[in-house]
């Protein structure tokens, strides 16, 4: 392959119901399409597509009807390889940690498969431990979100991979009418998220701001529990479950602060839209992600995880403090500067080329 040549890229993930990496597939899809690449995405689930894909892009059905788990995932893999045949792919990402072992038994001997860490991977499944252990190595190459993802891998996967952060959203500046004393967050209702945390620390901020609300964006597992657990602490009133939004960033700017409880993240999408879109943010000092995002008491505050009172006395300061609200605001806009989709995107198109150029033989 010649250096100047682009090869057929697939991004492998196994849906687009919604999710960080799964928006993060759209972008980067969408993106490589504009620059010329053969840009596929594969899906096992193709069900529900909630992101916005361009026409030229080709969806790859690896969805299966089998009735037992070893039986559906022998099936993808052979739609899968019998795909990557047909349509030349040259490179595959394979985007989560669950998608590598797909991509490693179905590439050909000419393919490259490019795996993409998304989580903390200290959080993981043993399960998922053991394929970073053994089946990682076996990719061409690795992109990170963070530096502190890349030391959870072996020294092999290290040598060839390379840290890129998430891209941040391309925002229109609206004059929006913010609603009083509003908090939000958006993501998956999962326990990852610890929303038990955000929901104990709300409590705290009506105990000062009684005019408070949240509102809470995003679907999930977890969410009977959690009402649930607003009517025991006595705050259910004050919360709107708002459900999954296919337009988040049209959503955020009328709310005054950002809440974000997470226990573990790798880099965290939900974060970079409310700072892009200057909301004031306070976060978890999960690993990893929120510190490369957040500079304490600059652009946004920082409390330990699961610590519900400081996260409660940050919400109240900023709700009772508009000059401050003001500050972190532009110095969350600055921040974000660095994550524009050019900069983003540069990276994943050289380090494609350079893997899919990589040959075989050698």
């Amino acid at each position: 392959m010649s250096k100047n040549s682009k090869p057929s890229v697939m991004f492998l993930v196994y849906s687009l119901a919604g999710g960080g990496a799964e928006r993060m597939v759209s972008r980067l899809a969408n993106a490589f399409v504009t620059r010329g690449f053969d840009t596929h995405i594969g899906l096992m689930d193709t069900r529900n597509i909630r992101y916005t894909l361009d026409e030229t892009i080709q969806i790859a059905d690896l969805s299966t009807q089998a009735g037992n788990k070893v039986k559906r995932a022998l099936d993808h893999i052979s739609l899968l390889k019998k795909y990557i045949k047909k349509n030349n792919i040259k490179v595959v990402y394979a985007f989560m940690i669950s998608m590598v072992p797909f991509a490693i038994l179905a590439k050909g001997t000419h393919v490259k498969v490019i795996g993409a860490e998304r989580t903390n991977p200290k959080a993981l499944k043993k399960i998922y431990k053991v394929i970073i252990s053994f089946i990682s190595p076996l990719c061409d190459g690795y992109v990170f979100q963070t530096y502190g993802a890349k030391e959870c891998y072996p020294k092999a996967i290290q040598r060839k991979s390379i840290v890129i952060g998430n891209i941040s959203p391309n925002v229109e500046e609206l004059e929006v009418e913010k609603i009083p004393y509003s908090i939000c967050v958006s993501g998956r209702l999962h326990t990852d998220k610890d929303y038990p945390t955000l929901l104990r620390a709300l409590k705290e901020v009506i105990l000062k701001v009684p005019e408070a609300r949240l509102y809470v964006y995003g679907e999930g597992s977890q969410k009977s529990e959690l009402i649930e657990l607003s009517k025991k602490l006595g705050i259910e009133r004050y919360i709107f479950w708002m459900g999954f939004s296919s337009d988040i960033l049209k959503e955020l700017p009328q709310y005054e602060v950002f809440a974000f409880s997470s226990k573990a993240e790798g880099m965290p999408n939900a974060l970079i839209e409310a700072m892009t879109v200057g909301l004031p943010c306070v976060a978890t000092n999960c690993e990893f992600g929120p510190s490369e995002l957040i500079d304490d008491g600059k652009n946004g505050y920082l409390v330990e995880v699961g610590d519900y009172k400081k996260l409660g006395e940050r919400i109240t300061h900023l709700l009772l403090t508009d000059k401050l609200r003001k500050e972190f605001s532009i110095e969350a806009i600055s921040k974000m500067k660095k994550y524009k989709e050019k900069e983003i995107v540069d990276k994943y198109e050289n380090y494609t080329i350079e893997i899919g150029d990589t040959q075989n033989e050698q």
